[in-house]
């Protein structure tokens, strides 16, 4: 019996952009989230802003998936933080909403 969890993981390489790019995009309508505007203007915000390159993107059904950094020795991966939302409809290059992990602890 298969429980459908995959048998490779799957990941697309992202680059972080300044939250100030998901915090004003309105397909988030972050500003008129009750749960998320208090949070906009926070000096540490409640969110990690990332853009998948050409020909990548998270789809939905991809939240809760981990945004991951390797070390700067390039040793070890630290997860930032797990996958909130995204713009992107078609699994098109649209924008990524991460959590920022240090609010989750």
């Amino acid at each position: 019996m298969t429980l459908g969890i995959p048998q490779k993981s799957n990941f697309i390489n992202v680059r972080v952009v300044p939250f100030e790019e998901c915090k004003n995009d309105e397909k988030f309508g972050l500003p008129n989230d009750p749960s998320t505007v208090e949070h906009l203007d926070a000096k540490d915000p409640l969110f990690i802003c990332a853009k998948g390159f050409e020909g990548s993107s998270s789809c939905q059904g991809d939240s809760g998936g981990g945004l991951f950094c390797f070390s700067e020795d390039g040793q070890s991966v630290h997860l930032l933080g797990p996958l909130h939302g995204t713009t992107s409809t078609y699994c098109d290059v649209r924008l990524i909403l991460y959590l920022r992990k240090q609010i989750i602890n």
